[in-house]
């Protein structure tokens, strides 16, 4: 709408003095019935027509606006979900971690229970035997070959008479304990240290290398295997205080087989691939053992730490 004031000076008067040279004028009635009022043009079509338009305008926006806030609702609420499926499998997780961690536990427990168990037999088992062979040692049977051999040792003269009547020490190789990760290789690593308990000892003239548990080709042919009679087996000179614990000789054992064996020394050697060597002599008369352990596993450390027990064992002797 417009008021008749505003058109007539913004679309009449001009054009009709410039083109015209005419002044048009406007004013007011001049009569009672005028009430400070103006003629004004209104256009209810248009208008109607901006507000219809207007107003699709806004409605057209609000939808608009609930749209985006109906996808900012989901799309808050699929986080939110999101989060909380996550916080969940979480959970779960660390639920399923703790109960394995607890499983492994127990299966570990499980584990040392049946190895101590295991190995609480095989001692008792062990205990058993030597109290049988104890009692066979001390009650012979008759017309047997252990019984004579066992009999006749305890016949011989005193470990120093033997010795005062030869000018050497008589040497006994028992079971060497082989640990080794490398397959195929434990006859050759066996041989190349009885190979080498010859060289030492063959360089060494107060030791002389007598017996073994083993024999190789190209060992002097004074070094003899032990007898029938001793059966010296490699689970009874090696023990293990416990089932984690390492390998070491059974000296009682050692003690007991020596009454047929008839030797003044007993050399022990334990390798374990990768990790160390260990040796052990030990001397019967005064049961005093020589050591050298965690030697580096390398033939050219074994024969040098065998001088060396042997060099401890001989500066006793003067």
């Amino acid at each position: 709408m417009i008021d008749l004031e505003n058109l007539f000076h913004t679309k009449v008067w001009k054009p009709v003095t410039e083109i015209g040279n005419q002044r048009p004028n406007v004013g007011r009635l001049k009569t009672p019935m005028d009430q400070d009022g103006q003629f004004v043009l209104y256009n209810a079509a248009w208008v109607k027509e901006q507000t219809t338009r207007q107003a699709a305008i806004e409605a057209k926006k609000q939808r608009q606006a609930r749209q985006k806030a109906a996808v900012a609702s989901a799309e808050l609420e699929m986080q939110r979900q999101r989060f909380e499926m996550e916080k969940q499998k979480l959970a779960l997780e660390k639920e399923h971690l703790v109960q394995q961690k607890a499983l492994e536990v127990e299966r570990l427990k499980l584990e040392k229970q049946k190895q101590e168990f295991e190995y609480a037999k095989l001692q008792a088992r062990l205990a058993e035997m030597e109290a049988k062979r104890e009692k066979s040692e001390i009650q012979p049977k008759a017309n047997t070959k252990v019984a004579d051999d066992f009999q006749a040792a305890l016949d011989r003269k005193s470990l120093d008479s033997r010795r005062a009547a030869r000018d050497y020490y008589k040497l006994a190789l028992f079971p060497i304990k082989l640990t080794i990760t490398r397959k195929g290789k434990e006859t050759d690593i066996l041989w190349r240290s009885i190979q080498m308990v010859a060289r030492v000892t063959g360089d060494d003239a107060r030791v002389k290398f007598s017996l073994s548990y083993k024999l190789f080709d190209g060992l002097p042919d004074s070094v003899k295997l032990f007898g029938e009679s001793t059966k010296v087996q490699e689970d009874k000179v090696w023990m293990k205080k416990s089932f984690f614990a390492e390998h070491e000789p059974d000296w009682s054992y050692l003690e007991q087989a020596n009454s047929v064996l008839d030797a003044d020394l007993a050399l022990l050697i334990s390798i374990a691939g990768g990790k160390s060597i260990n040796v052990y002599l030990y001397d019967y008369k005064q049961r005093k053992r020589y050591t050298r352990m965690n030697i580096p596993t390398v033939m050219g450390a074994l024969e040098k730490n065998l001088k060396k027990v042997l060099r401890d064992f001989h500066r006793d002797q003067k």
